[in-house]
């Protein structure tokens, strides 16, 4: 219903929520084969926290579109990253307007004709429309109208805080500059580019200090890394939030590191980032 506002931030992370589960469970696929239990593919969800939040739009009819678009990637391809980007395109004082890019880093078969007319009965219902789709990507055209409270709130106060320093390493571009979004929106400061070496230079630097790292899991399996890290992080007193891809590269990492769960919103990020300050 487009009558009543919705929290898009509240009910897209519902959803990637779900999705993520479906991404870790064995189910039959959309061509009827089965699916290992982890595919190793990833889910990156990009919504700049300097957006609206409260909106008004047909949220079931457009939640229903991108669940079935991430479902098809999902189980079409096997170790790629799935993208679910919101890209702001007009903005006036009564409305909004973004596209929807979805898609994946890897090629993927073209979908039939039966599951594109249910994906675009879906956005018909949402009084959406499709531009464009290829390989590995759908675009779509998304309006929403405003209400008076537009912006999404800091969960965390760092007024008093003098080192706004953060370093940041992940195998993925869109995901960097994700977190740099969401880190900018804070008011810190993104520190070198999207670099394990730009990383383990700065904290290293005898006179360099990180407010906080945010470290790809995988990098953090790596015994030695980790000792390296540990280390520094006793010295300078800087924290780690570990960027997750599944439960299992959450498991086995030491209690003084924090949990960021992909894909995240705005809420989960700002909840791990609080977090982090707590160790």
């Amino acid at each position: 219903m487009k009558d009543k506002p919705i929290d898009i931030i509240n009910r897209m992370e519902i959803f990637l929520s779900a999705i993520y589960q479906d991404a870790q469970d064995t189910k039959n696929g959309l061509f009827y084969r089965r699916v290992p239990v982890d595919t190793k593919n990833s889910i990156i969800f990009s919504y700049d926290p300097s957006y609206p939040r409260f909106l008004k739009f047909d949220a079931t009819n457009l939640i229903k579109t991108l669940e079935n678009i991430c479902k098809f990637f999902l189980y079409s391809t096997e170790y790629a990253d799935i993208y679910i980007l919101f890209q702001l395109k007009n903005y006036s004082p009564k409305s909004v307007h973004f596209d929807i890019k979805i898609k994946s880093s890897h090629s993927v078969m073209r979908p039939s004709h039966y599951y594109l007319s249910k994906i675009n009965n879906y956005l018909k219902k949402a009084n959406e429309s499709m531009i464009s789709h290829n390989d590995g990507e759908f675009l779509i055209s998304f309006s929403a109208a405003l209400t008076g409270d537009r912006a999404i709130q800091r969960q965390i106060n760092i007024k008093n805080q003098t080192n706004t320093n953060i370093l940041v390493a992940c195998d993925d571009d869109a995901l960097f500059d994700t977190i740099s979004a969401q880190i900018n929106f804070l008011g810190l400061k993104v520190i070198g580019k999207n670099d394990l070496g730009n990383l383990m230079r700065h904290i290293k630097d005898s006179i360099f200090t990180p407010f906080v790292i945010f470290i790809d899991s995988k990098i953090l399996k790596d015994e030695a890394m980790l000792e390296d890290i540990l280390e520094f992080k006793n010295i300078k007193n800087f924290r780690i939030v570990a960027i997750c891809k599944s439960d299992e590269s959450a498991n086995d990492l030491p209690n003084n590191v924090t949990i960021l769960k992909q894909p995240f919103s705005t809420d989960s990020f700002q909840l791990a980032f609080k977090n982090s300050l707590e160790k």
